[in-house]
């Protein structure tokens, strides 16, 4: 079966030359490798090993990916690498819909010039101005303002504000904006205000994607006119896949019951929308060839409607070849057109494989072409058709997207094949009706306020489905990352039964026990692997938040980071911490330690206790303490989380090898209520012969008083205090710790942290400094002796050594 797919191995060859692309950026070892596989793919050809002509295929391919990936990537980044975290000045114009979202207009601007001022700060009055030619995206962020009424696709603008590189991960599992960005071939974003803009009266045509725009526009506007704004919101998402007017409760409940998909637009919906197209060309005398040509241009048309999406796209390639069989008289083959959407989107766009939306578009239709006939196979045939079908296609496509959900979101929904079952017969119903309501509308208000009454009852049902199966307790449950390993052997396995049955483990029974004795020995020397101290000093911004992992395997977290609106948003702990705990399979605090009450540090516990399972918050312990940490006590208390002070001279057994030991603060010496920062905690954490001193906001004078106490506080790691502020980390404090290594959580801020001065005393005791503003999470591992550190951030550029 798979002899005749020879475009699904050149799919998963190019796919596999992309991810190499992405991993390795030193262009010699992928140069090094080539003429080792022409080596084994000659050798094996002369001993006339089985399936070896494969081999040939898949190294041509995997070159291909890898040099368009390579290529595309410099070739994007290339003409603002000049320019990257500077100030500039752009001419250009408006390439998008804008959209509003809390005093914030977002758009793409497609930069004709960089201009050069040689004569003058201000644009408006220069004289001398050079222009540099451009020819990319940028991604504009214009904060303070309520509404995009003010800019429009095509308007031409001069923008001036600091370029910027879009970040990949910060922090293991974190969100790679660098990935989300370059799908769209955008290379850089750019964040100012309304008054740093200026138009220039020019006004570009943009024919093709004023119609998408305009005609999206109008459906929102037609649909808004005879349905409620819930379900407005909820029949514009199945339909053109846009989910601005979603709200965040909406959100969350078709996500915890498995719905998310029926508002993402995929190959059902272009089915829904072309079939009754073709109904109609047959009813007034076309024959199906003829039909399947005319439907094309529709295709295109709904791609431009839909903001070429890239499930769209993988959906309409697809359709394309089905559309171009029927008139050739071949019946399609889904895994082989599969594979040749993948190539050709791909080809065009490397980049569009880090997306979300293609990977499980793709994982989607894989499952339903490869395991539907084998599942369907194994549904009782007393059940009713309808629901076997469904049931066999719901299966089929949550096995086949069901590592990609854990990598990417981390969550599982158990009540998916219920609420699935429930809706997915009636959407497609739902789809119609609401282009029905559209077209009916258009013709007289009353027939498209009567398509609407049905429409609204019909989206009823699926809002009361998902909110019911959302409401389930265990509805939704958070899942820890899966390795790769894990990952290919999981679609190998789950494949090959799609493709052969149970047969082909049957008939290769030694080599399925030599795979599994394999497998033991890797889990069987992984397990016997000594144990190592791990903590990771993450990067929230200006904050701290700090995750310690004691060889034994308890998990302890020092600090939360947080902003002023972390209560509205829960960023830090639903973006930052939780990601992480599921990256390294964390699925338990044992103690969450909050060193003082600033919101920079006690903000993201607050969106953990809420949201994760904490056994344990310990809290600095003083006169006012209580008071100063009043919300977070009574969350505690509310979720019956047990709260625990921690006074000088305390010591925290974290396991049997590793201690922490609290140096400040001392209940009994002063009241902080006017200075927080002063009432840290500050602790040594010792495992064996390592040891690393954490010193929250502390400052010069609270280090004094530590050192009256204890003068030995020798350490291999410093937490280097307030962010590197220069009240911090004085010259005495420093001549008694020397620290090997020095780590400064800091972001971008107005403080002026880290402040020259604390990086020229921890230069001047030989400290080697990390902050999380360049590097990312700094991530230290100890056995006790030594430690190691690596970062998590790391700079993209292709090199030959």
């Amino acid at each position: 079966m798979m002899m005749k797919r020879p475009m699904l191995h050149i799919a998963f060859a190019y796919s596999a030359g992309i991810v190499l692309a992405w991993y390795i950026r030193q262009v010699f070892i992928i140069i090094a490798i080539f003429p080792i596989l022409m080596l084994v793919y000659w050798y094996g050809v002369k001993k006339s090993v089985p399936y070896m002509k494969y081999l040939l295929l898949w190294a041509i391919f995997i070159i291909c990916g890898y040099a368009n990936y390579a290529l595309r990537y410099t070739i994007l980044t290339q003409p603002f690498e000049p320019y990257y975290g500077n100030h500039v000045a752009i001419e250009g114009y408006v390439n998008s819909a804008c959209e509003t979202d809390q005093e914030r207009v977002t758009f793409e601007f497609f930069v004709e010039n960089i201009l050069y001022i040689t004569d003058s700060d201000d644009v408006d009055n220069a004289k001398n101005i050079t222009k540099s030619y451009i020819g990319r995206n940028v991604f504009v962020n214009i904060y303070g303002v309520n509404s995009s009424d003010n800019y429009s696709l095509g308007d031409g603008l001069i923008i001036d504000g600091e370029l910027r590189h879009p970040n990949g991960s910060r922090n293991p599992g974190g969100f790679n904006y660098e990935n989300y960005m370059f799908s769209k071939n955008i290379p850089a974003t750019l964040s100012l205000n309304e008054n740093q803009i200026s138009k220039i009266g020019t006004e570009k045509k943009l024919y093709l994607k004023r119609f998408g725009v305009n005609a999206r526009q109008y459906i929102l506007a037609s649909l808004d006119n005879y349905l409620s704004e819930e379900k407005s919101s909820l029949i514009v998402a199945m339909i053109t896949g846009y989910r601005g007017n979603l709200t965040e409760p909406m959100e969350n409940a078709f996500s915890a019951s498995g719905l998310t998909h029926i508002m993402a637009v995929s190959g059902a919906n272009i089915v829904f929308i072309l079939s009754p197209l073709i109904w109609l060309f047959g009813i007034i005398g076309l024959n199906r060839k003829t039909s399947s040509i005319i439907a094309i241009p529709f295709i295109f048309l709904y791609v431009l409607v839909t903001g070429m999406e890239s499930s769209v796209l993988r959906a309409s390639v697809m359709a394309v070849l089905i559309l171009i069989g029927r008139t050739l008289d071949r019946k399609a083959d889904i895994i082989n057109s599969l594979g040749i959407a993948v190539v050709v989107i791909l080809f065009v766009n490397p980049f569009m494989f880090f997306d979300v939306g293609f990977l499980l578009s793709v994982g989607a239709t894989a499952g339903i072409g490869i395991l539907y006939k084998r599942v369907r196979k194994a549904i009782p045939n007393k059940l009713p058709k309808f629901v076997g079908d469904t049931v066999a296609a719901t299966i089929s496509a949550q096995a086949g997207v069901l590592p990609l959900l854990i990598i990417s979101f981390n969550k599982v929904s158990l009540v998916s094949l219920l609420s699935n079952l429930l809706v997915v017969p009636v959407t497609g119903f739902a789809t119609c009706l609401g282009v029905a309501c559209i077209f009916a509308g258009s013709i007289h208000p009353l027939m498209g306020t009567a398509v609407g009454y049905a429409l609204e009852a019909v989206l009823h049902v699926i809002m009361v489905v998902a909110n019911t199966c959302a409401s389930v307790q265990w509805a939704e449950v958070y899942v820890g990352d899966l390795s790769y390993f894990f990952i290919v052997f999981y679609y190998v396995v789950v494949f090959l039964w799609g493709i052969h049955g149970i047969n082909i483990f049957i008939y290769n029974k030694a080599k399925v026990f030599a795979c599994i004795f394999m497998l033991g020995i890797f889990i069987f020397i992984q397990g016997i692997l000594p144990n190592t101290l791990k903590i990771t000093y993450l990067d929230v911004g200006q904050g701290d938040c700090i995750l310690v992992q004691t060889p034994e395997g308890q998990n302890y977290l020092i600090d939360g980071g947080g902003k002023y609106n972390e209560l509205e948003t829960g960023y830090c702990g639903k973006q930052v911490i939780i990601p992480l705990l599921m990256h390294e399979r964390i699925y338990s605090i044992d103690t969450a330690m909050v060193t003082h009450a600033h919101t920079d540090h006690i903000g993201g516990i607050l969106t953990l206790v809420e949201n994760f399972p904490i056994k344990e918050v310990g809290l600095p312990k003083y006169s006012g303490a209580k008071e100063d940490f009043n919300d977070l006590i009574m969350l505690c208390e509310e979720k019956k989380i047990p709260v625990v002070f921690y006074n000088k001279g305390d010591v925290i057994k974290l396991d049997n090898e590793t201690s922490f030991e609290i140096l400040w603060p001392v209940y009994e010496e002063m009241n902080f209520k006017d200075n927080l920062n002063d009432s840290s905690i500050c602790g040594v954490l010792k495992f064996k012969e390592f040891s690393a001193l954490f010193t929250g906001d502390i400052s010069n004078e609270i280090e004094k008083s530590i050192l009256e106490q204890r003068k030995n506080l020798d350490c291999d790691i410093l937490k280097v205090a307030h962010h590197g502020g220069k009240g911090s980390t004085s010259w005495h404090f420093l001549e008694y710790v020397r620290p090997e290594v020095s780590i400064i959580s800091v972001g971008k801020n107005n403080y002026g942290h880290p402040s020259d001065e604390v990086i020229n005393r921890l230069m001047s005791v030989k400290s080697t400094i990390y902050t999380t503003k360049e590097c990312g999470a700094v991530i230290v591992q100890s056995n006790g002796s030594e430690f190691k550190i690596r970062t998590w951030a790391r700079k993209r550029r292709y090199t030959f050594l």
